[in-house]
């Protein structure tokens, strides 16, 4: 039910992503995020529009079919020409994981010292991992981390 604060949250981290990007003098290409409900993809969408930026955003869904998360933004009046999510990293929906998926959020964490659950932004760095893999050597992405859950910590050790 918090749905819509979540994405009026996001429409102000674009304004935060603006301020930054003046300031570091730093210009993202691209946004990724997990689309779950969809409100934080649709939040950095209607953030870009209504701060006359232009960027990709690129969701990965981790809960739902690709036709439910595109359909999951489109009730925040969204335009579903400009939505770009894809479905590569969803192991079956909400929850499901893969043995591929943990070693990569292992990885992750004892390489880089960043954890990402397997559940969640996990999932969608996995997927851009999985569609992105040499593609931006001269792009700059910015991965929107949403969270982990502790209860991740378990199935990484005992894997």
């Amino acid at each position: 039910g918090n749905e819509d604060v979540l994405a009026s949250a996001y429409v102000d981290v674009v304004k935060e992503i603006d301020l930054y990007e003046k300031s570091s003098n730093i210009k993202f290409d691209t946004i990724v995020c997990a689309v779950g409900t969809g409100s934080t993809y649709a939040g950095l969408l209607k953030g870009l529009k209504e701060n006359r930026m232009s960027k990709e955003v690129l969701g990965y869904t981790i809960a739902r079919s690709l036709e439910s998360a595109v359909d999951s933004v489109e009730k925040y009046g969204i335009d579903t020409n400009s939505i770009n999510i894809l479905d590569v990293a969803l192991c079956g929906g909400y929850g499901e994981i893969s043995t591929e998926l943990l070693v990569f959020v292992k990885k992750m964490w004892e390489k880089e010292g960043i954890f990402f659950d397997p559940v969640y932004s996990g999932k969608a760095l996995w997927g851009f991992s999985k569609t992105h893999e040499n593609c931006c050597l001269n792009k700059k992405v910015l991965f929107i981390h949403t969270g982990s859950q502790p209860l991740a910590f378990d199935l990484l050790l005992n894997q």
